[in-house]
């Protein structure tokens, strides 16, 4: 994948070269927060926490600020799927409501799929993505 102004260049050098792109945009945060919800009480949240460490999860901690005052932090994650199993296991020693939210500043990058008219033309591809530091995969 590629940043957005690479993309663009890369998509017009295969365009020149005969070939039809398409291109998909792709948004990923930088990690995903697995959170407990914001208790009503900082006393329901210190129960709430004490239930997490009991289940393992030793650094858990109530935040204190902004939108989420009062949510437990329960970890932070660089993948969403990584989030997910703590979820899942959370799940199974009984923790249930947990959350997982995106946070951090958001990486866009650029797919691009070209299709060429013919073999000869598709033999072009690996010349020009190397240029671009972009490794040509074959679709099929």
């Amino acid at each position: 994948m590629l940043d957005e102004q690479r993309a663009g260049r890369l998509r017009e050098a295969l365009q020149a070269a005969g070939a039809q792109v398409a291109s998909t945009r792709i948004e990923q945060p930088s990690s995903y927060l697995v959170y407990a919800p914001p208790a009503f009480t900082r006393a329901e949240a210190q129960q709430r926490l004490a239930a997490l460490r009991a289940a393992g999860q030793g650094d858990a901690f109530v935040m204190q600020d902004g939108p989420l005052r009062l949510a437990i932090s329960v970890g932070l994650f660089r993948t969403e799927e990584s989030a997910r199993t703590l979820v899942t296991q959370l799940q199974e020693r009984g923790e249930t409501g947990l959350q997982i939210a995106p946070r951090g500043p958001v990486t866009v990058r650029t797919r691009l799929q070209a299709r060429w008219p013919d073999a000869a033309a598709a033999a072009a591809a690996a010349a020009i993505g190397s240029r671009f530091d972009a490794v040509p995969r074959d679709c099929d």
